[in-house]
C-alpha cells in the first residue's frame, strides 16, 4: 500500500475516533448530571401532591411519585368544573386475549417474519393498534378514590412501561425449492400497563382546573416506571460505566492511529511479520 494511502487513512481514522470519543464524553457527563438532579429530587407521598401544587405564577417542582395505576373514572366526585383536560368517562380498557385483563393502556402489533436461506429474516408490520384511556397514580388500589395525581403524558408514550401480557405465533408457509426454503411465520402480540400496576413517575408537578397533574421532563429519561429511585439511579450509574469504557477504547485506538500517522511522517519502515 502507498505510504500516501496510509497517512490518509490513519489521520481520517484518527479525527472519526476523537470525535467519537468527545460524543461519548460528552453523554457521560450529562447521565451523572441527571444522576445528580435526581438524587436531589424529593418523593412525594401521593396524599400531599394536592398540597405542593404551584399557584398559576409559580414554578413547576420536579417530583418523584410512587403509587398504583388507575384509570381516572375511579375518582369520586370528579366534576365538571373540576375535571381535567381529558373526559372521565373512559372506564379501563379490557383485553380480549389474556382472559378480562383490565387497563388503560393496551398496545396490539401483527407481524409476518420471512425467513429465507442465509438472508436475515424480514420482518413486516401488518397491523399495530393503541387503546389508552386517561390514567391517574393514586395511592393505593381501590374502586374509588380521593387522593391521586393525574397522569399528562403530553404525546410521550415511549415513557409509558408496559408488559408483554400476550405472546403466540404460527407458521403460515413453509417451501422448500432446490435446497432453498422459506418460512412465513405470524407474531401476534399485545403490551399493556395494567391497572394496579406500581410505578414511579419522575416529572413536574402542575395543576390542571384544580387538579394535581403530573408532565414528562425533558431533562430526564425516565417519566413513568416500574422502577424505584435507587434502581433508576443503579441504571444511570451503570450507563456512565459503559460509556466511559466506549470512550477509553476510541480514544486508545485513535491514539495509536496518530503512532502510526507520525510513524510514516518520520519514516519508520513497516516490517512485514512472517508466521511459521
Amino acid at each position: 500500500m502507498d505510504v500516501t494511502l496510509v497517512q490518509i487513512a490513519a489521520f481520517v481514522s484518527s479525527i472519526g475516533t476523537f470525535c467519537a470519543s468527545r460524543v461519548m464524553n460528552a453523554e457521560a457527563k450529562r447521565t451523572l448530571d441527571q444522576i445528580a438532579n435526581l438524587s436531589s429530587i424529593p418523593d412525594v407521598p401521593i396524599g400531599v401532591a394536592s398540597a405542593m401544587v404551584p399557584n398559576p405564577n409559580a414554578k413547576s417542582r420536579l417530583v418523584l411519585l410512587r403509587g398504583v395505576v388507575l384509570p381516572l373514572s375511579s375518582v369520586d366526585n370528579l366534576g365538571d368544573a373540576a375535571s381535567p383536560s381529558q373526559t372521565s368517562d373512559d372506564n379501563a380498557l379490557v383485553s380480549d386475549t389474556t382472559h378480562g385483563l383490565e387497563a388503560v393502556v393496551i398496545v396490539s402489533q401483527t407481524k409476518h417474519i420471512y425467513n429465507g436461506g442465509c438472508s436475515r429474516p424480514q420482518i413486516k408490520l401488518i397491523s399495530d393498534s393503541r387503546k389508552q384511556v386517561p390514567f391517574i397514580i393514586a395511592k393505593e388500589l381501590s374502586k374509588s378514590c380521593n387522593e391521586y395525581v393525574f397522569v399528562n403524558w403530553k404525546g410521550r408514550e415511549d415513557r409509558i412501561p408496559l408488559e408483554q401480557v400476550n405472546y403466540s405465533k404460527k407458521e403460515l408457509l413453509n417451501l422448500s425449492h432446490r435446497e432453498h426454503d422459506l418460512t412465513v411465520e405470524e407474531v401476534n402480540e399485545e403490551k399493556a400497563l395494567p391497572q394496579g400496576t406500581v410505578v414511579t413517575a419522575l416529572g413536574y408537578l402542575n395543576s390542571d382546573k384544580g387538579i394535581p397533574t403530573i408532565e414528562p421532563s425533558e431533562l430526564h429519561s425516565f417519566f413513568l416506571t416500574t422502577k424505584s429511585k435507587e434502581q433508576m439511579i443503579e441504571e444511570l450509574s451503570n450507563q456512565v460505566e459503559e460509556i466511559s469504557f466506549q470512550e477509553r477504547m476510541c480514544a486508545g485506538i485513535s491514539a495509536c492511529l496518530v503512532g502510526l500517522l507520525i510513524g510514516t511522517f518520520i519514516g519508520i519502515p513497516c516490517k512485514r511479520i512472517h508466521y511459521y
